[in-house]
């Protein structure tokens, strides 16, 4: 892993090195500065993840294990992927508001909490649905249904994934190579003591903890950056989003019906 990922930065600084935009001049040395810090940022979730498989190896049995990845897959699909992808839209038009330092933490704070609520609805679905799901699908493992409210709250977490876009449109990194760090630390030194004190569900806790640190510490240290990124949805945040999407569904009607008369 650590191989593949130095021969993407070398390949990655070739590209800058030789390719030029006729629109935008770009800085050698700050392009250098990103490719190394988002090596490192790497590094460190890779190490963290294989620390955390090694804890979950010696300390949560092969049956836990197994309802532990069904429970994971299933909230997983529901919540995480919808909320990532958000994030992955977000980040090239974030990017362009680097300059803008206003506008980009209007854009993410929006962003947030759209993710926030959008993954507490599809959430509180998937627990309510949670049991008939497993029944049907994986009727082995129905008794990982328990499991589900805690996986959500480890995915609601992807949430910080909007602040690292945050850092990386201005150019921060460096911000994000101590939020890996505190994540790594967290992992190596606390996750011991609880993944092996109660396996499966200290293993949930840690991944709650080490999202909620990670976050914290960049919405913290973001006015030292020129950020002002709010996290939390408040009333006419909601009702701004219940008004999108009442619209999006009067135009997918409307279209819908449009095509019907015409054939």
């Amino acid at each position: 892993k650590i191989i593949s990922v130095g021969v993407a930065l070398v390949a990655y600084l070739y590209f800058f090195q030789k390719f030029k935009l006729k629109e935008k001049e770009i800085k050698k040395s700050e392009v250098k500065t990103y490719g190394r810090n988002i090596f490192i940022v790497s590094i460190l979730k890779k190490l963290n993840l294989q620390i955390m498989l090694f804890y979950m190896g010696l300390f949560v049995s092969n049956t836990l294990l197994g309802l532990y990845y069904i429970a994971e897959k299933l909230v997983s699909c529901a919540v995480e992927k919808p909320m990532v992808a958000l994030s992955d839209v977000m980040l090239p038009f974030a990017s362009e508001r680097a300059n803008d330092k206003k506008a980009l933490s209007n854009m993410v704070s929006l962003n947030i909490k759209f993710s926030i609520t959008l993954g507490l609805i599809l959430g509180i679905v998937v627990v309510l649905i949670g049991r008939i799901l497993l029944s049907l699908l994986f009727p082995k493992y129905a008794e990982a249904y328990w499991l589900l409210p805690f996986f959500v709250a480890v995915f609601l977490g992807t949430g910080t994934q909007f602040l690292s876009n945050a850092y990386r449109s201005i150019n921060r990194t460096d911000m994000l190579v101590k939020a890996s760090a505190l994540m790594l630390f967290i992992t190596a030194v606390i996750g011991y003591f609880i993944i092996s004190r109660f396996s499966v569900l200290g293993l949930l806790t840690l991944r709650i903890l080490i999202s909620v640190a990670s976050g914290a510490y960049l919405y913290l240290n973001q006015k030292k950056v020129g950020l002002e990124i709010e996290i939390i949805p408040r009333a006419r945040d909601l009702r701004f989003f219940a008004s999108v999407f009442k619209g999006a569904v009067e135009r997918i009607a409307f279209g819908v019906c449009s095509k019907g008369r015409n054939h």
